[in-house]
């Protein structure tokens, strides 16, 4: 995890949530006797992470910046090496500055990447950042959205289908 990064062109990287990354052989055309070991036709590396960037001088500005690993994850397996995925989300406290009229809008700012691969882990996955315990012993829909804040926001890649209901 990393916070207060900056050189992002004016954007300054708030929290920073690392997940998975690794260097795999993948098998790209379904066929084992062609490519290298375990028919890998290509070596691929991936490296996942969550962040929120927050615009230098902008009108949002944010605190209490937090992040987490989600319990469950998918862990394909790999020439007989189980390979643990790791996702998470980070969120922040914030608020839009007002005018003499108005008084600036706060919320709490969520942001995820659900499991791609599996519909139940991404379901359980949404579950625990809405309202599960987290390893820190506080729960996560408190935490993120208690009652006594603003509105939350919540944003991510929720695996939800086109015109199908979250």
């Amino acid at each position: 995890m990393t916070q207060g990064r900056e050189g992002l062109g004016g954007l300054l990287a708030l929290r920073l949530q690392d997940e998975f990354g690794a260097e795999l052989p993948a098998d790209t055309d379904g066929n084992d006797a062609t490519g290298g070991v375990f028919g890998a036709d290509l070596d691929g590396s991936l490296t996942m992470r969550d962040v929120i960037l927050v615009k230098k001088g902008g009108k949002v500005k944010a605190s209490k910046p937090d992040s987490g690993n989600f319990d469950t994850r998918y862990e394909p397996e790999v020439g007989g090496i189980m390979i643990p995925v790791d996702r998470g989300w980070t969120s922040v406290e914030a608020k839009v500055k007002g005018n003499k009229r108005t008084k600036g809008a706060k919320f709490r700012f969520v942001n995820t990447h659900l499991e791609a691969f599996s519909s139940d882990l991404a379901l359980a996955q949404a579950v625990q950042v809405a309202c599960a315990e987290q390893e820190t012993g506080r729960d996560t829909f408190e935490y993120c959205f208690p009652e006594n804040r603003d509105q939350p926001l919540a944003a991510g890649d929720f695996r939800a289908r086109p015109r199908q209901r979250a």
